[in-house]
C-alpha cells in the first residue's frame, strides 16, 4: 500500500517538478473522473425528465378525450328532442339535476346565472 504522502516526498528527493507535475496530473485525472461521472448523471436525468414530458402529455391528451366524452353525454342528454341544439328552457331545466350542476362545475363552468352564461 502507497500512501499519497510517501510519493509526493519520493518525488522531491529528485525534483520540486517531478512532485507539481504528479500533483497536477493527479487533480486533473480526478476532476476528469469526476466530470464523467457528473455527465452520466445528467444525461439520465434529461431523459428521465423528458420520459416524463411524454407520460404527462399522453394523460393530458387521454383525460381531455374522457372530459370531451363526458360533455358531449351531458350535452346529449340536455338535448331531449336530438335536434342537435339545447333550448335555453331544457338549460334551466338541466341545471336542476345535482349531477348537472356537479358536472358543470368540475369543468369550471360558472352557471350561477343560466340567462347570462346561455
Amino acid at each position: 500500500e502507497v500512501e499519497f504522502k510517501d510519493v509526493i516526498l519520493s518525488l522531491l528527493e529528485v525534483d520540486v517538478a517531478y512532485c507539481v507535475l504528479y500533483v497536477g496530473f493527479v487533480l486533473f485525472v480526478t476532476l476528469a473522473v469526476a466530470n464523467i461521472v457528473n455527465g452520466i448523471f445528467i444525461s439520465e436525468a434529461m431523459e428521465l425528465a423528458s420520459q416524463d414530458r411524454e407520460i404527462r402529455q399522453r394523460g393530458d391528451l387521454l383525460r381531455s378525450r374522457k372530459n370531451l366524452k363526458v360533455l358531449t353525454t351531458l350535452f346529449r342528454e340536455m338535448d331531449p328532442k336530438r335536434t342537435g341544439m339545447i333550448s335555453r328552457a331544457d338549460f334551466e331545466e338541466q341545471l336542476q339535476r345535482p349531477e348537472v350542476l356537479s358536472l358543470l362545475n368540475y369543468f369550471h363552468f360558472d352557471v350561477t346565472d343560466a340567462t347570462a352564461f346561455f
